[in-house]
Protein backbone atom coordinates (compact mmCIF):
# COMPACT_ATOMS: atom_id res chain seq x y z
CA UNK A 1 0.00 0.00 0.00
CA UNK A 2 1.36 3.48 -0.80
CA UNK A 3 1.83 5.85 1.84
CA UNK A 4 -0.94 8.07 0.43
CA UNK A 5 -3.45 5.30 0.42
CA UNK A 6 -2.19 4.78 4.37
CA UNK A 7 -2.67 8.01 5.05
CA UNK A 8 -6.07 8.36 3.67
CA UNK A 9 -7.53 4.92 4.71
CA UNK A 10 -5.83 5.38 8.43
CA UNK A 11 -7.45 9.56 8.33
CA UNK A 12 -3.98 10.79 7.86
CA UNK A 13 -5.49 13.43 5.41
CA UNK A 14 -8.46 14.96 7.66
CA UNK A 15 -8.00 19.06 7.76
CA UNK A 16 -6.82 19.22 11.62
CA UNK A 17 -4.69 16.15 12.36
CA UNK A 18 -3.07 15.79 16.39
CA UNK A 19 -0.14 16.59 16.23
CA UNK A 20 0.91 12.94 16.82
CA UNK A 21 -0.77 12.02 13.66
CA UNK A 22 1.07 15.02 11.50
CA UNK A 23 4.60 13.35 12.92
CA UNK A 24 3.38 9.96 11.94
CA UNK A 25 2.75 11.09 8.57
CA UNK A 26 5.66 13.24 8.12
CA UNK A 27 7.53 9.87 9.25
CA UNK A 28 5.61 7.82 6.26
CA UNK A 29 6.30 10.19 3.86
CA UNK A 30 10.10 10.60 4.46
CA UNK A 31 10.31 6.45 4.73
CA UNK A 32 8.18 6.41 1.27
CA UNK A 33 10.84 9.00 -0.26
CA UNK A 34 13.65 7.69 0.75
CA UNK A 35 12.93 3.45 0.39
CA UNK A 36 10.94 3.83 -3.03
CA UNK A 37 13.58 1.44 -4.57
CA UNK A 38 13.77 -0.83 -1.27
CA UNK A 39 10.49 -0.90 -1.87
CA UNK A 40 10.19 -1.83 -5.39
CA UNK A 41 12.67 -4.33 -5.25
CA UNK A 42 11.06 -6.32 -2.63
CA UNK A 43 7.80 -6.79 -4.34
CA UNK A 44 9.00 -7.07 -7.70
CA UNK A 45 10.59 -10.87 -8.15
CA UNK A 46 11.52 -13.24 -11.33
CA UNK A 47 11.61 -16.78 -10.95
CA UNK A 48 13.06 -19.28 -13.57
CA UNK A 49 10.81 -22.33 -14.19
CA UNK A 50 12.82 -25.33 -15.48
CA UNK A 51 10.80 -27.31 -18.15
CA UNK A 52 13.85 -30.24 -19.23
CA UNK A 53 11.11 -33.03 -18.79
CA UNK A 54 8.19 -31.61 -20.14
CA UNK A 55 6.34 -28.69 -21.86
CA UNK A 56 3.58 -28.01 -19.59
CA UNK A 57 2.70 -25.41 -16.91
CA UNK A 58 -0.46 -25.40 -14.56
CA UNK A 59 -0.15 -21.94 -13.33
CA UNK A 60 -2.22 -21.09 -10.26
CA UNK A 61 -2.92 -17.42 -9.02
CA UNK A 62 -4.99 -16.30 -5.96
CA UNK A 63 -6.10 -13.05 -7.46
CA UNK A 64 -4.18 -10.48 -9.97
CA UNK A 65 -3.64 -9.80 -13.24
CA UNK A 66 -1.92 -12.28 -15.87
CA UNK A 67 0.23 -11.90 -18.92
CA UNK A 68 1.02 -14.62 -20.82
CA UNK A 69 3.84 -13.83 -23.52
CA UNK A 70 5.89 -16.73 -25.86
CA UNK A 71 9.97 -16.43 -24.68
CA UNK A 72 12.94 -17.12 -27.44
CA UNK A 73 14.68 -19.10 -25.06
CA UNK A 74 14.14 -23.12 -25.79
CA UNK A 75 13.45 -25.26 -22.37
CA UNK A 76 13.21 -22.52 -19.95
CA UNK A 77 10.07 -20.09 -18.71
CA UNK A 78 9.71 -17.42 -16.68
CA UNK A 79 7.89 -15.84 -14.28
CA UNK A 80 7.90 -12.31 -13.40
CA UNK A 81 5.49 -10.58 -11.02
CA UNK A 82 5.02 -7.38 -9.22
CA UNK A 83 2.83 -7.46 -5.73
CA UNK A 84 0.11 -4.28 -6.12
CA UNK A 85 -1.91 -4.82 -3.28
CA UNK A 86 -0.82 -6.55 0.25
CA UNK A 87 -3.94 -7.85 1.92
CA UNK A 88 -4.13 -8.02 5.53
CA UNK A 89 -2.14 -10.23 7.63
CA UNK A 90 -0.64 -11.40 4.06
CA UNK A 91 3.06 -12.12 3.33
CA UNK A 92 4.60 -11.14 0.12
CA UNK A 93 3.97 -14.36 -2.76
CA UNK A 94 6.15 -16.56 -3.39
CA UNK A 95 6.08 -18.86 -6.38
CA UNK A 96 5.75 -22.42 -5.53
CA UNK A 97 7.21 -24.50 -8.23
CA UNK A 98 6.53 -28.06 -8.26
CA UNK A 99 6.25 -31.50 -10.51
CA UNK A 100 2.80 -32.23 -11.15
CA UNK A 101 1.19 -35.19 -13.14
CA UNK A 102 2.10 -33.95 -16.61
CA UNK A 103 2.73 -30.71 -16.06
CA UNK A 104 4.99 -28.26 -13.85
CA UNK A 105 2.74 -26.55 -11.09
CA UNK A 106 3.13 -22.89 -10.05
CA UNK A 107 1.42 -21.63 -7.41
CA UNK A 108 1.56 -17.82 -6.52
CA UNK A 109 -0.57 -17.14 -3.56
CA UNK A 110 0.22 -14.19 -1.04
CA UNK A 111 -2.37 -14.93 1.23
CA UNK A 112 -6.42 -13.12 1.56
CA UNK A 113 -6.24 -9.67 -0.08
CA UNK A 114 -3.64 -9.59 -1.71
CA UNK A 115 -3.08 -8.74 -5.95
CA UNK A 116 -0.31 -9.06 -8.08
CA UNK A 117 0.61 -8.21 -11.88
CA UNK A 118 2.11 -11.49 -13.13
CA UNK A 119 4.17 -12.23 -16.49
CA UNK A 120 4.78 -15.60 -17.48
CA UNK A 121 7.17 -16.02 -20.80
CA UNK A 122 7.16 -19.55 -22.17
CA UNK A 123 8.66 -21.73 -24.64
CA UNK A 124 7.13 -21.86 -27.72
CA UNK A 125 4.53 -24.69 -28.20
CA UNK A 126 4.26 -24.67 -24.16
CA UNK A 127 0.87 -26.27 -22.92
CA UNK A 128 -0.48 -23.48 -20.20
CA UNK A 129 -3.22 -23.72 -17.82
CA UNK A 130 -4.00 -20.81 -15.84
CA UNK A 131 -6.64 -20.62 -12.89
CA UNK A 132 -7.42 -17.45 -10.87
CA UNK A 133 -10.17 -16.61 -8.36
CA UNK A 134 -9.84 -12.97 -9.89
CA UNK A 135 -8.08 -10.53 -12.20
CA UNK A 136 -7.99 -10.13 -15.72
CA UNK A 137 -5.69 -12.73 -18.14
CA UNK A 138 -3.73 -11.85 -21.30
CA UNK A 139 -2.59 -13.96 -23.68
CA UNK A 140 -0.41 -13.15 -26.30
CA UNK A 141 0.22 -14.71 -29.57
CA UNK A 142 1.88 -17.95 -28.11
CA UNK A 143 1.49 -21.23 -29.68
CA UNK A 144 0.22 -24.43 -27.80
CA UNK A 145 -2.91 -25.49 -26.63
CA UNK A 146 -4.63 -23.03 -23.98
CA UNK A 147 -7.18 -23.42 -20.63
CA UNK A 148 -8.07 -20.67 -18.46
CA UNK A 149 -10.43 -21.31 -15.29
CA UNK A 150 -11.05 -17.65 -14.07
CA UNK A 151 -13.74 -16.84 -11.50
CA UNK A 152 -13.77 -13.07 -11.78
CA UNK A 153 -12.32 -10.93 -14.71
CA UNK A 154 -12.04 -10.54 -18.72
CA UNK A 155 -9.86 -12.62 -20.16
CA UNK A 156 -8.13 -11.48 -23.82
CA UNK A 157 -6.68 -14.19 -26.42
CA UNK A 158 -4.93 -13.18 -29.51
CA UNK A 159 -6.71 -15.90 -31.61
CA UNK A 160 -5.34 -15.24 -35.00
CA UNK A 161 -4.80 -18.55 -37.16
CA UNK A 162 -3.32 -20.45 -34.01
CA UNK A 163 -6.02 -23.02 -32.76
CA UNK A 164 -7.67 -25.59 -34.44
CA UNK A 165 -10.53 -25.84 -31.47
CA UNK A 166 -11.92 -22.92 -29.93
CA UNK A 167 -14.14 -23.49 -26.63
CA UNK A 168 -15.52 -20.08 -24.67
CA UNK A 169 -17.56 -19.69 -21.88
CA UNK A 170 -19.24 -17.27 -19.26
CA UNK A 171 -21.47 -17.54 -16.66
CA UNK A 172 -22.20 -13.83 -16.65
CA UNK A 173 -20.86 -11.75 -19.38
CA UNK A 174 -20.27 -11.45 -23.19
CA UNK A 175 -17.95 -13.43 -25.81
CA UNK A 176 -16.53 -10.39 -28.33
CA UNK A 177 -15.36 -12.19 -31.05
CA UNK A 178 -12.72 -10.09 -33.71
CA UNK A 179 -14.09 -9.60 -37.47
CA UNK A 180 -12.67 -12.63 -39.15
CA UNK A 181 -13.92 -14.81 -36.45
CA UNK A 182 -17.51 -16.82 -36.89
CA UNK A 183 -20.39 -15.43 -34.36
CA UNK A 184 -22.91 -17.89 -35.22
CA UNK A 185 -21.72 -20.69 -33.27
CA UNK A 186 -22.57 -18.42 -30.25
CA UNK A 187 -25.27 -19.55 -27.35
CA UNK A 188 -27.01 -18.22 -24.96
CA UNK A 189 -25.85 -19.97 -21.07
CA UNK A 190 -29.07 -18.95 -19.33
CA UNK A 191 -30.12 -15.54 -18.75
CA UNK A 192 -26.54 -13.46 -18.52
CA UNK A 193 -23.90 -15.47 -19.82
CA UNK A 194 -22.28 -16.73 -24.08
CA UNK A 195 -20.77 -19.98 -25.42
CA UNK A 196 -19.70 -20.28 -27.82
CA UNK A 197 -17.10 -23.21 -29.99
CA UNK A 198 -15.30 -23.18 -33.17
CA UNK A 199 -12.85 -24.57 -35.47
CA UNK A 200 -10.12 -23.01 -37.16
CA UNK A 201 -7.20 -23.10 -39.09
CA UNK A 202 -4.65 -23.88 -36.55
CA UNK A 203 -3.10 -26.67 -34.47
CA UNK A 204 -3.53 -26.31 -30.95
CA UNK A 205 -6.96 -26.01 -28.23
CA UNK A 206 -8.37 -23.08 -26.80
CA UNK A 207 -10.59 -23.44 -23.64
CA UNK A 208 -11.96 -20.83 -21.49
CA UNK A 209 -14.62 -21.10 -18.69
CA UNK A 210 -15.61 -17.51 -16.77
CA UNK A 211 -17.61 -17.00 -14.23
CA UNK A 212 -18.20 -13.36 -14.24
CA UNK A 213 -16.50 -11.78 -17.05
CA UNK A 214 -16.04 -11.18 -20.99
CA UNK A 215 -14.32 -13.10 -23.41
CA UNK A 216 -12.24 -11.33 -26.07
CA UNK A 217 -11.30 -13.24 -29.19
CA UNK A 218 -8.79 -11.13 -30.94
CA UNK A 219 -6.94 -11.77 -34.06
Amino acid sequence: MSVVAYCVEHGASRRHPSPPVRQFVAALVMLGLAGSAWGADMYKEQTAIPMSHVQAIDLHVSAGDVHLVQGTQAGSAWLRYTVKRMGTNASAPVPHVSNGVGAIDVNVDGGNGSEIDAELVVPAGTRVAITSAGGNIDIGSVTGDKEVNLTAGDVKVAVGDLYRDIDAATRIGDIHSAKGLSTAAQQNVGMTGKSMTMRGPGHYSLRVRVAVGDVYLNQ
